[in-house]
């Protein structure tokens, strides 16, 4: 199990990126550079979060342009069933979105729909990128750290319900609940991420 950036938990980004993987970014942000302009909307911008090496800075961005998905480092769903979220009940941090890490020669789809029936046992349909996380480290990181150095990104996709199975709690998943606006922002990740929810909200009453 992973662990999501919020102010109450964190996957953080470690370790010191190859040379190629620096290349790759700046080549993708210098040939994106105009279109990046247009399509990205910054939501916030928090500084020093006290789980990633600090100084660092961690944006969430409205975004349904891919980062370069050597730098991503998992994949988040924001499931709907009209206004109802889908959230996961985690042994280690009771209510929160269902999502993980992205697996060696696994598409950050395939990271959402698995994750996603691991820990809910649904099956969601016009699954799509919604936003992505920022997280820039502006230090040195220790050696032992295995993440993309100094940014890497979180992918976040929206979509709505297509079907529930029978749910089997497990150590790590324990229920699953869909949520009312009202219930959902009582929860702690909706509270953490508000800016974020809300936006998907807004997306999904759209539609």
């Amino acid at each position: 199990m992973w662990h999501r950036i919020s102010s109450s938990a964190a996957l953080v980004p470690c370790g010191h990126a190859a040379p190629s993987i620096l290349t790759e970014l700046e080549i993708f942000l210098s040939n994106n550079s105009h279109q990046l302009e247009q399509i990205l909307q910054i939501l916030r911008t928090d500084f020093n979060l006290k789980f990633i090496p600090q100084p660092n800075e961690c944006q969430w961005i409205l975004s349904h342009e891919s980062p370069p998905l050597s730098l991503s480092t998992s994949a988040l769903a924001l499931i709907f069933d009209v206004d109802l979220l889908l959230m996961t009940q985690l042994s280690v941090r009771d209510w929160d979105i269902p999502g993980g890490h992205i697996e060696r020669d696994e598409t950050p789809e395939q990271t959402v729909t698995r994750e996603l029936y691991e820990e809910t046992y649904a099956i969601a349909r016009q699954l799509r990128l919604f936003a992505h996380q920022k997280i820039t480290i502006h230090t040195d990181v220790p050696t032992d750290y295995k993440y993309p150095y100094p940014t890497s990104y979180q992918l976040i996709f929206i979509g709505e319900v297509d079907r529930f199975d029978p749910f089997v709690a497990t150590s790590e998943a324990l229920n699953r609940n869909l949520f009312a606006p009202n219930e959902a922002r009582q929860t702690q990740w909706v509270s953490d991420n508000r800016e974020l929810y809300e936006a998907a909200l807004t997306s999904r009453l759209k539609t």
